[in-house]
């Protein structure tokens, strides 16, 4: 029977695919064994050292400032004002006058309260003088104590009501706008103007749950701004709040900072920087060494035979330009900062220069 042009092509395939395999997997090779590379070439790199120093762990929040005092000047009375005795702007020291109203009808009911004290202290003596010789009933006695205890109260009344009608600084501070002139009506409703205890500034801000346990009352704190180009001041936490908030599950507190400048106001936004924790010999090493790989992390070590070697790490605390290695790193190990993306696992490598972790090569790659 004879063979059909399909069977002879499979043959003359199947001889071929034989003698391919004899070239491949000869007696020369294992067929369990990869064939063997040429040798690797060697890639030029920079590398920098593994440092170990102390880590400060920083959680960053943003907050409002507000005056360490702050209240509005208003009246505890109806009058019309009558002088007005500071400038906007001012200073002023706790008990200073600002403004006075119209106080002419108090004060006469206040000389008429005095002429009755004296009249019924008056009595009051001449009888006590008499009361050792009988001329005078002990009910007499005990009319007049009352009567001169009634006087005196008046008197007091009438001078504390008088004194509402002079409003003073209830603590020092400086004073906000006033907007008003002499001869105004003013009610218990009218703003005269603020007054805010700028000495210290407060801030309201947050922190998450989860660092709730490394923040503490005294805690210093970072503040900066972008209103104040280059302002940086340092304070602390004065306050937290003793319950979480259930819908973002942070804690409210207060930081207070020292604003002997002035240059701090209240309303005004800013950034700000806690410091949690300290840790003691922790090992960085230059971020631009990472080379991730999914979601984990990589960098390559260069041994004393100038061999890289590719070992995962696990990342701790950053800081600007630099990545805590928690485990897999020694400190003084050299890692591999530029020419990264040519290595490989057992690369030989020829170090062209060792920088500080961070720094910026004086050597240009081509």
């Amino acid at each position: 029977m004879n063979a059909s042009p399909r069977n002879i092509a499979v043959g003359f395939l199947a001889v071929i695919a034989m003698s391919l395999g004899w070239m491949m997997w000869g007696p020369s090779h294992n067929a369990s064994e990869p064939v063997p590379r040429g040798p690797m070439r060697t890639q030029s790199v920079i590398v920098a050292p593994a440092i170990s120093r102390t880590a400060t762990e920083y959680v960053s929040s943003v907050g409002t400032t507000r005056a360490n005092k702050a209240v509005i000047i208003t009246s505890k009375v109806t009058g019309r004002l009558e002088d007005v005795f500071f400038e906007d702007g001012q200073d002023v020291k706790t008990g200073d006058v600002l403004v006075t109203l119209d106080s002419r009808e108090l004060e006469a009911e206040l000389k008429s309260a005095e002429v009755q004290l004296t009249q019924v202290q008056q009595e009051f003596d001449r009888v006590m003088s008499l009361r050792g010789s009988q001329a005078v009933s002990e009910s007499r006695a005990e009319e007049l104590t009352a009567q001169l205890g009634s006087a005196e109260a008046q008197v007091a009344a009438r001078a504390a009501r008088l004194e509402e009608f002079t409003i003073r600084a209830p603590f020092a501070g400086t004073l906000g706008v006033n907007r008003l002139s002499r001869g105004t009506l003013i009610s218990q409703s009218t703003e005269i103007t603020t007054l805010d205890d700028l000495s210290l500034i407060k801030v309201d801000f947050t922190v998450p749950e989860t660092v709730m346990l490394k923040t503490s009352q005294g805690d210093q704190i970072r503040a900066t701004s972008r209103a104040l180009e280059g302002f940086a001041v340092e304070g602390s936490i004065e306050s937290l709040e003793t319950r979480i908030d259930p819908v973002n599950r942070t804690i409210g507190a207060v930081a207070v900072f020292d604003n002997q400048d002035r240059l701090l106001r209240p309303g005004m936004f800013l950034n700000l920087t806690i410091a949690l924790q300290e840790k003691e010999n922790a090992i960085f090493v230059a971020e631009e060494a990472l080379a991730p790989s999914g979601a984990r992390q990589f960098v390559y070590v260069i041994n004393d035979k100038n061999v890289a070697e590719k070992r995962e790490v696990t990342l701790g605390l950053r800081e600007p330009g630099l990545v805590e290695i928690v485990s897999g790193v020694a400190a003084g190990e050299l890692i591999v900062v530029r020419g990264i993306q040519f290595m490989r696992e057992g690369s030989p490598v020829e170090i062209l220069e060792t920088i500080a972790p961070g720094s910026t090569p004086s050597y240009q790659q081509s």
